[in-house]
């Protein structure tokens, strides 16, 4: 295994040897990865709610308070996910989509 040392600590080969991050340094790679983990957070967040409404017994008066009020949270946060996941993208698409 032949291992190179680099003079210029910026250059992108040295840095993947290192394990150090390419865009560490970019305000894009820090909202990918901010925006990401939200996205995975809060879709764990839908998935285990939505598996306790599936696995949950429901009385009738549960019917009207607790159901639909995880429903509507189970909605929110999936469509937070979404979002988050798009932003991610976004980040990273030529350094954000809102740079021209």
């Amino acid at each position: 295994m032949q291992h190179h040392h680099c003079i210029n600590h910026h250059n992108r080969i040295c840095s993947q040897e290192f394990g150090i991050p390419v865009f560490k340094m970019e305000i894009a790679f820090t909202i990918f990865a901010l925006f990401n983990a939200l996205s995975l957070f809060t879709a764990t967040t839908t998935l285990l709610l939505f598996l306790s409404i599936l696995t949950t017994r429901f009385s009738e008066n549960d019917f009207l308070v607790s159901l639909p009020r995880r429903l509507i949270f189970g909605l929110f946060m999936l469509f937070l996910s979404a979002t988050g996941m798009i932003v991610a993208f976004c980040a990273i698409r030529d350094h954000g989509c809102w740079h021209q």
